[in-house]
């Protein structure tokens, strides 16, 4: 039977359907497409932010402190529920979603302005902050402060800096340890904070934990609890890393790489040297030939 009209409407591939959210629309009747992201900003935040600084971290890069999180929780004697999570920093609140899938259930995240409310009461700060402007500094300023055990995910040039050195200077907080990835950590920028679709993904340097259990757990325990991690390196020295964690400014950087370059000078050279060699046996061979062969002739 001819399909009629009607039928061929009914059979038409329908659109797929998206699975992100529906933006909202003002009262204008605008959508964050139809406004800039400065604006979308300034209505998402109540507090100044930079639409750079906004990027939710993937979900597995939770997945490998999983471990030291439970280490953190059963020292100071609590179950995962019980172990209180602060993070700060707000961007989309994906943060939370992926702390429960883990079994951590209390996560304090919201839509608030860090600098101005009294924080709550919590066990473990864990965050990925915005690197821009005076944010590192007033991070490093809080954790001081507080005391408590801490996980900031982080780029690598964050140890090259002053606030950092400083920080880990102070009394309990000498114990560093860090878990990088074996496959760089991609971010995700929310979709209506995005200027355009190139800044859906970014992944713009290394990152990896910068992790301090504050006298809570020790380097030596983390180390054990990590001990069948897959996936990651979890060392108790960043220079203990491979040399592309190491921020370029590090002179322990430069002094690596030039140690690889004579390295690789002294094996062209050797190389260079067993083919002349070779070459030479080969043609000395060739030689010997020849002078037999002018030898039977005579005979």
């Amino acid at each position: 039977m001819a399909r009629t009209k009607q039928t061929r409407r009914k059979n038409k591939k329908q659109p797929k359907q998206s699975t992100e959210p529906k933006l909202a629309v003002d009262e204008g009747g605008s959508t964050p497409e139809s406004s800039s992201v400065e604006e979308v900003m300034s209505k998402a935040f109540p507090y100044p932010t930079d639409s750079l600084d906004h990027a939710e971290s993937p979900a597995k890069a939770y997945g490998h402190v999983r471990s030291i999180l439970k280490l953190m929780a059963k020292k100071l004697g609590k179950s995962k529920e019980e172990l209180r999570i602060y993070d700060p920093y707000y961007c989309n609140g994906a943060v939370v979603d992926n702390l429960k899938a883990l079994g951590f259930t209390n996560v304090y995240n919201k839509c608030e302005d860090f600098y101005s409310v009294e924080p709550p009461e919590f066990d473990v700060l864990l965050t990925n902050p915005p690197y821009s402007g005076e944010h590192p500094e007033k991070l490093a300023d809080f954790t001081a402060k507080v005391g408590k055990p801490w996980l900031w995910l982080v780029p690598n040039w964050f140890y090259m800096k002053d606030f950092y050195k400083e920080l880990i200077e102070k009394p309990g907080q000498s114990g560093m340890f860090f878990v990088a990835p074996k496959k760089r950590y991609v971010y995700q920028t929310p979709r209506h904070l995005r200027a355009s679709s190139d800044e859906a993904k970014t992944s713009p340097f290394p990152s990896f934990w910068f992790i301090n259990g504050c006298g809570v757990c020790t380097p030596e325990e983390m180390q054990s609890a990590m001990a069948d991690s897959e996936g990651v390196l979890a060392v108790k020295d960043v220079h203990d890393l491979p040399l592309t964690y190491y921020d370029q400014y590090d002179p322990e950087y430069k002094r690596q790489r030039n140690i690889m370059k004579s390295k690789k000078r002294k094996n062209n050279y050797s190389e260079k040297a067993g083919e002349q060699a070779s070459w030479g046996r080969k043609a000395g061979a060739q030689q010997d030939y020849k002078m037999s062969n002018k030898r039977q002739k005579r005979m």
